[in-house]
């Protein structure tokens, strides 16, 4: 599917960005100020239980998928991921991540695991477009299906799962871009409070995000290659805890995490 053209009235003294990424927008979209603080002035990401969770699971999935000790890599994970957080990890975190993980091993999901690509998208957006598939299924039998693991505190549902644009968007125009072909966009959302799985279909095909995104990027990158990035005041739920988010936002570390109720050199954002 080929992309809108000179968007871009790009002063001379503008900024410059190596790359746009899903990251990228969904930074912009909980504040321009979070956008600037973490890809122009490259402002140290401040450490929390969220994050250093959901990086440790991602990563033993990848493990698991590229056909390793899935288990024991996720152990080592949470270890130096509470580390990078700077507390040891609480009672019932390995249990039930490991109870998560075998969840997920029980989907018997395939593909291809963390596929990363490059979108050439420099004559419209001014730079690349990149980022990393968590798992992609070229041969599924209903046909390709990108999956997207989130791990989350907070609610996932229907309403939420149909207000995501950024990675369902840019994951399939990659897949088309690279293979021809139209895939599908499924969530997999490893649940903490709940302890258990929840899978959910995005409503987002090749067809109908294609034109939202760019209705969405465009404006997005016009102000960050101005340098404008004043706030609106309009911020989302925190993408970890699911918390509403403010400038002074901590994700809380005395909810579900900590409880299991079904019965019985470290990278922290990449973007």
């Amino acid at each position: 599917m080929s992309q809108p053209v000179n968007v871009l009235d790009q002063p001379a003294d503008s900024l410059v960005y190596p790359h746009w990424s899903a990251s990228r927008f969904m930074a912009w979209d909980q504040c321009p100020g979070v956008f600037a603080d973490r890809y122009v002035r490259h402002s140290e990401i401040e450490p929390s239980e969220p994050l250093a969770y959901g990086q440790a699971m991602h990563l033993a999935l990848e493990d698991l998928y590229a056909g390793h000790d899935a288990e024991r890599a996720l152990r080592g994970h949470l270890k130096h991921a509470y580390a990078w957080w700077g507390q040891p990890i609480p009672p019932g975190v390995v249990s039930g991540a490991i109870d998560l993980l075998e969840q997920v091993q029980h989907l018997g999901l395939k593909g291809r695991s963390e596929w990363v690509f490059s979108i050439p998208s420099d004559a419209s957006l001014g730079a690349a477009t990149v980022g990393a598939i968590d798992l992609l299924d070229l041969d599924h039998p209903s046909g390709p299906v990108v999956y997207d693991f989130k791990t989350s505190l907070g609610t996932w549902g229907p309403d939420r799962v149909a207000k995501e644009l950024w990675q369902p968007a840019i994951y399939l125009w990659a897949v088309n871009h690279q293979f021809g072909v139209a895939a599908r966009f499924q969530y997999i959302v490893l649940n903490r409070a709940l302890g258990s799985l929840q899978v959910f279909d995005s409503p987002r095909t090749l067809e109908n995000s294609f034109g939202p995104f760019w209705d969405r990027a465009r404006p997005i990158v016009v102000e960050a290659y101005a340098g404008r990035f004043t706030c609106n005041g309009k911020h989302p739920a925190c993408y970890e805890c699911g918390s509403k988010w403010s400038h002074e936002h901590v994700c809380p570390t005395d909810k579900p995490p900590f409880i299991r109720l079904k019965q019985p050199e470290f990278d922290p954002w990449v973007g």
